[in-house]
Order: structure tokens, then C-alpha cells, then sequence
């Protein structure tokens, strides 16, 4: 998939504004009750070359459990042995998780909000 002109050049287009919707998103505070699902990386699946990498997966990792404050209506999965890929490497859960949310915005019932699960 990177090796195609189409992908490289759309993953490129995005660099030039990475700063300003980092900073867009830093004073992001709340999304009141509206449901918030977070699909993780399976963290043992994260390959650090230096210091530097192992130290940007653990405050990723934080900055994925720390995004379930933006709702009460929120929970996160780790996709167990996933990549960054998460679609490719495991849409089975891509599709029960949001099929979750889905009937949670039909029924305004939240399984297990605040949690933190692997699946």
C-alpha cells in the first residue's frame, strides 16, 4: 500500500498542517456525552529502534487512555495483535466496535464506559 504514488503523495499532503491541527487539537477539551470509541495498537506490537521511540510509544499509549476523558460515554479496545494497521490487521474488531457504537447511539446505552479492555 505505502508504495503506491497515490498513498505516498495523500500521507504527504498531510505534513504541511500536522503542527496547526496538533495544536487544534491540544486545546480540545470535551465532546460532552456524545460515545467515543478508541481502537489501539496492541502495545507488545510496537517496535523501538531508540530512545526516543520507546519513549514516544509509552506517551502514545498514555495519550490514547487519556483520550477516553473527552466523553463519559467512552471506552478504548487494544487490538491484540495489531500494528498500526489496525483495519488491515484486524477489521473483524474494526467491525464488532463500531457495530458497539452504533447500537450506543441508537439505544443511548454505553457497555462498560471508562474501560480500558484487549480483545
Amino acid at each position: 500500500m505505502r508504495c503506491r504514488p497515490g498513498y505516498v503523495d495523500a500521507d504527504e499532503s498531510e505534513l504541511p498542517d500536522f503542527d496547526t491541527s496538533s495544536k487544534q487539537a491540544a486545546g480540545l477539551h470535551g465532546f460532552g456525552a456524545i460515545p467515543l470509541l478508541v481502537i489501539s495498537r496492541d502495545p507488545s506490537k510496537d517496535t523501538a529502534d531508540s530512545p526516543e521511540q520507546v519513549a514516544s510509544t509509552h506517551i502514545w499509549q498514555e495519550e490514547q487512555e487519556d483520550s477516553k476523558h473527552l466523553s463519559p460515554a467512552s471506552w478504548r479496545v487494544i487490538a491484540s495483535g495489531s500494528g498500526h494497521m489496525l483495519p488491515l490487521d484486524r477489521p473483524d474488531l474494526i467491525v464488532s466496535q463500531l457495530t458497539f457504537l452504533v447500537n450506543d447511539v441508537r439505544t443511548g446505552k454505553v457497555p462498560n464506559p471508562g474501560t480500558t479492555s484487549a480483545k
